[in-house]
């Protein structure tokens, strides 16, 4: 399941969306569009998962997490991404 969107504060909180604009510094600039997908599955955040919280008593805690996109050109349509406009991604863990 994803979403397209062209602005972060569309889909994350001001902390998250204030978090995100210190790490990205300038290519939060570059990037134009933001493909959000969640409930993606992080293979080392399903280990740390397993190994501290499984197993306690923090219920609220997702085993899941939330994968962003970032692209440099306006896109409607997952088809429309290409190496070029393709800058990388990065994962937001619950916690």
């Amino acid at each position: 399941m994803y979403k397209i969107i062209t602005n972060i504060e569309e889909t994350f909180d001001k902390v998250t969306t204030s978090e995100i604009r210190e790490r990205l510094g300038k290519y939060l600039d570059l990037t134009k569009t933001f493909i959000i997908e969640e409930k993606y599955i992080d293979r080392y955040w399903r280990e740390e998962f397993s190994i501290h919280y499984s197993k306690t008593f923090y219920k609220d805690v997702d085993k899941f997490t939330t994968g962003v996109h970032l692209i440099k050109e306006k896109i409607s349509k997952i088809d429309n991404i290409t190496e070029d406009n393709y800058l990388g991604y990065f994962i937001l863990r619950p916690i």
